[in-house]
Protein backbone atom coordinates (compact mmCIF):
# COMPACT_ATOMS: atom_id res chain seq x y z
CA UNK A 1 0.00 0.00 0.00
CA UNK A 2 1.63 3.52 -1.12
CA UNK A 3 2.12 5.91 1.48
CA UNK A 4 -0.28 8.97 0.79
CA UNK A 5 0.86 12.16 3.41
CA UNK A 6 -1.51 13.77 4.71
CA UNK A 7 -0.60 17.88 4.48
CA UNK A 8 -1.69 19.77 7.98
CA UNK A 9 -1.30 23.10 9.12
CA UNK A 10 1.47 24.38 10.48
CA UNK A 11 1.08 27.62 12.18
CA UNK A 12 3.80 28.31 13.73
CA UNK A 13 7.88 28.35 13.04
CA UNK A 14 11.08 26.58 14.24
CA UNK A 15 13.55 29.54 15.29
CA UNK A 16 17.23 28.98 13.25
CA UNK A 17 20.32 28.63 15.23
CA UNK A 18 23.28 28.69 13.98
CA UNK A 19 26.46 26.89 15.36
CA UNK A 20 30.26 27.34 14.60
CA UNK A 21 31.76 29.84 12.77
CA UNK A 22 33.23 29.78 9.68
CA UNK A 23 33.10 27.87 6.72
CA UNK A 24 32.28 24.89 9.22
CA UNK A 25 29.18 26.31 10.67
CA UNK A 26 25.93 24.54 10.62
CA UNK A 27 22.41 26.32 10.80
CA UNK A 28 19.36 23.94 11.95
CA UNK A 29 15.65 24.88 12.49
CA UNK A 30 14.10 28.40 10.51
CA UNK A 31 11.04 26.23 9.12
CA UNK A 32 7.61 26.37 9.33
CA UNK A 33 6.87 23.65 6.89
CA UNK A 34 6.44 19.58 7.47
CA UNK A 35 8.82 17.64 6.25
CA UNK A 36 6.41 16.10 2.88
CA UNK A 37 4.44 19.64 2.00
CA UNK A 38 7.87 21.37 1.12
CA UNK A 39 11.87 21.04 0.79
CA UNK A 40 13.30 21.93 4.10
CA UNK A 41 15.98 24.86 4.13
CA UNK A 42 18.21 23.72 6.63
CA UNK A 43 18.35 19.87 6.60
CA UNK A 44 18.65 17.98 9.86
CA UNK A 45 22.30 17.73 11.20
CA UNK A 46 24.29 14.74 12.74
CA UNK A 47 26.13 15.38 16.06
CA UNK A 48 28.83 12.87 17.61
CA UNK A 49 27.96 12.76 21.38
CA UNK A 50 30.87 12.17 23.77
CA UNK A 51 31.15 12.89 27.56
CA UNK A 52 33.27 13.90 29.48
CA UNK A 53 33.93 10.38 30.94
CA UNK A 54 35.82 8.96 28.29
CA UNK A 55 34.63 5.22 27.46
CA UNK A 56 34.64 3.46 31.14
CA UNK A 57 30.90 3.36 30.75
CA UNK A 58 30.32 3.04 26.96
CA UNK A 59 29.50 -0.60 25.04
CA UNK A 60 32.33 -2.43 23.77
CA UNK A 61 31.11 -1.12 20.24
CA UNK A 62 31.86 2.43 21.04
CA UNK A 63 35.05 1.19 22.70
CA UNK A 64 36.19 -0.49 19.34
CA UNK A 65 35.38 2.75 17.24
CA UNK A 66 37.73 5.18 19.65
CA UNK A 67 40.64 2.01 20.25
CA UNK A 68 44.06 4.03 20.78
CA UNK A 69 42.51 6.85 21.80
CA UNK A 70 43.63 8.11 25.44
CA UNK A 71 42.85 11.35 26.04
CA UNK A 72 39.76 13.77 25.46
CA UNK A 73 41.07 15.27 22.92
CA UNK A 74 41.88 12.07 20.68
CA UNK A 75 38.69 10.43 21.82
CA UNK A 76 36.85 14.40 20.40
CA UNK A 77 39.11 14.42 17.48
CA UNK A 78 38.06 10.56 16.24
CA UNK A 79 34.13 11.60 16.76
CA UNK A 80 34.76 14.76 14.70
CA UNK A 81 35.84 11.88 11.77
CA UNK A 82 33.02 9.98 11.83
CA UNK A 83 31.76 9.57 8.45
CA UNK A 84 28.62 12.17 8.40
CA UNK A 85 29.41 14.12 11.43
CA UNK A 86 28.40 17.63 11.41
CA UNK A 87 29.15 19.19 14.56
CA UNK A 88 30.43 17.10 18.32
CA UNK A 89 28.84 17.12 21.25
CA UNK A 90 30.28 17.01 24.66
CA UNK A 91 28.09 16.54 27.60
CA UNK A 92 29.82 17.11 31.35
CA UNK A 93 28.51 14.32 32.94
CA UNK A 94 31.26 14.43 35.31
CA UNK A 95 30.22 17.71 36.81
CA UNK A 96 27.30 16.51 38.38
CA UNK A 97 27.39 17.09 42.07
CA UNK A 98 25.59 13.97 43.29
CA UNK A 99 28.24 12.33 40.48
CA UNK A 100 31.57 12.65 39.81
CA UNK A 101 31.29 16.32 40.75
CA UNK A 102 34.73 17.15 38.83
CA UNK A 103 35.97 20.56 39.72
CA UNK A 104 35.03 23.40 37.42
CA UNK A 105 38.65 24.20 36.73
CA UNK A 106 39.12 20.35 35.40
CA UNK A 107 35.84 20.20 33.31
CA UNK A 108 37.38 23.72 31.61
CA UNK A 109 41.02 22.26 30.87
CA UNK A 110 39.43 19.20 29.16
CA UNK A 111 36.86 21.16 27.11
CA UNK A 112 40.11 23.16 26.06
CA UNK A 113 42.09 20.50 24.94
CA UNK A 114 38.95 19.16 22.81
CA UNK A 115 37.99 22.25 21.35
CA UNK A 116 41.30 22.56 19.97
CA UNK A 117 40.73 19.21 19.01
CA UNK A 118 38.01 19.36 16.76
CA UNK A 119 37.52 21.57 13.69
CA UNK A 120 33.68 20.93 13.62
CA UNK A 121 31.21 23.11 16.11
CA UNK A 122 31.05 22.14 19.30
CA UNK A 123 28.10 22.26 21.39
CA UNK A 124 28.35 21.69 25.15
CA UNK A 125 25.87 20.11 27.06
CA UNK A 126 25.84 20.63 30.62
CA UNK A 127 25.26 17.89 33.84
CA UNK A 128 21.47 19.06 34.10
CA UNK A 129 22.54 20.28 37.54
CA UNK A 130 21.22 24.42 37.58
CA UNK A 131 23.56 26.00 39.79
CA UNK A 132 26.54 23.80 38.53
CA UNK A 133 25.58 24.58 34.72
CA UNK A 134 25.56 28.28 35.29
CA UNK A 135 28.79 28.28 36.80
CA UNK A 136 30.16 25.69 34.14
CA UNK A 137 28.25 27.65 30.94
CA UNK A 138 29.67 31.28 32.33
CA UNK A 139 33.53 29.82 32.86
CA UNK A 140 33.24 27.68 29.75
CA UNK A 141 32.29 31.23 27.64
CA UNK A 142 35.66 32.90 28.85
CA UNK A 143 37.61 30.07 27.90
CA UNK A 144 36.41 29.91 24.75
Amino acid sequence: MPFNGKSGKFNASINAVEVGCGEKAIKIGGENVLPFDAPIENAPKVGVMITDLGLDNEPEGVKAYYAGCSTMGEIAKKASEMPGADFVCLRLIGADPNGANKSTEELIGELKEIADAVDLPLVVCGCKNVEKDAELFSKAAEAL
